[in-house]
């Protein structure tokens, strides 16, 4: 009689644990990869979601999951999923067709030695990237929607319609930027950087630094030709007008050098007070002009230069 008591003791546990364990485990069914944006730029910020239309069958204790963009595994710490809704942020920096792939792990609880089971379930999105227009923005996108694309630093409202904000590079000068706007739409952005005088330094570094920004900007969108390099000034003297001509004469000729230190001072000194602007225009996309110049800098409390590019639409782009 003990013996047959205990029997009925373990079998309600034994079928206990075969209701808690179906046989079969199936993967929840996942619907359609959904970007952020209909329209995507190199360089922004993209939130890709993923719902879980249909629960799994098993008992789940884990969903381990992985983004791929073209290829290449994208950071596991900024993966999410809540209430039924994998997501994360990526940023493409290829232009032409992207593909993007999930991947998604079932663990599941089961009987035997390992105690799991996994079972796994994908999707793929494939996409179109364009280049942006200025940094991470189109031409006539709301002022909303830039403040979002700047990711990288706060935007704060400058006037009624236009912003500002300032980024700094790792082991870089801090960027100033500025962004137009007519009736909410993007028309103009201009990104700024700063050249000071310091204590051993002379006035002609302001000229040099210029130039090799300026070679810098040849190098990027002029395939490395020497654009056309001008000046804007307001009441010089005969002594700078002749410090200029001389030194264009001499640029064009592809030197680079001033006929005298002096006369690199005195265009230096010009820079700085405001009377002397050194321009250079480029083509820097599709849709895209920008205008190099210099102008006075009034935030470091000592001689500065602010060596500035100003993006604006090219006059036949469309920005619809």
């Amino acid at each position: 009689m003990k013996k047959y008591t205990i029997l009925l003791t373990l079998l309600p546990l034994l079928l206990a644990g075969c209701d808690n364990e179906p046989a079969n485990q199936q993967t929840g069914k996942l619907g359609e990869i959904e970007l952020s944006r209909t329209r995507v730029g190199v360089g922004q910020a993209v939130v890709a979601t993923l719902k879980e239309v249909e629960e799994p069958v098993g008992t789940v204790t884990n969903r381990s999951m992985t983004w791929n963009l073209n290829g290449v595994d994208l950071v596991s710490d900024d993966n999410y999923y809540a209430d039924g809704v994998f997501s994360r942020t990526f940023y493409p920096d290829q232009t032409g067709l992207n593909t993007l792939v999930f991947n998604v792990d079932y663990v599941y609880k089961v009987q035997g030695a390992d105690g799991i089971q996994i079972r796994s379930a994908s999707m793929t999105r494939v996409f179109d990237v364009e280049p942006c227009d200025v940094r991470t923005s189109f031409w006539g996108d709301n002022a909303a929607m830039v403040c979002g694309n700047e990711w990288h630093c706060k935007l704060q409202m400058l006037s009624d319609h236009d912003y500002t904000g300032t980024y700094t590079p790792i082991y870089g000068k801090p960027l100033y930027l500025y962004y137009y706007f007519d009736n909410d739409r993007l028309t103009a952005a201009e990104e700024k950087q700063y050249q000071v005088l310091t204590a051993m330094a002379d006035y002609a570094n302001f000229v040099t630094a210029f130039l090799v920004f300026k070679d810098t900007m040849d190098a990027r969108y002029n395939e490395g030709a020497v654009a056309e390099l001008t000046a804007e000034w307001t009441s010089p003297t005969a002594q700078e007008t002749a410090a200029w001509t001389a030194f264009k004469a001499s640029y064009d000729a592809g030197e680079r050098k001033f006929i005298s230190v002096d006369d690199e001072r005195l265009m230096g000194q010009a820079m700085v007070d405001g009377r002397l602007q050194l321009q250079a225009a480029y083509v820097t996309g599709a849709r895209t002009d920008m205008r190099l110049c210099s102008e006075p800098c009034p935030l470091t409390g000592a001689p500065s230069v602010f060596f500035s590019q100003y993006f604006t639409p090219k006059s036949d782009s469309s920005n619809e």
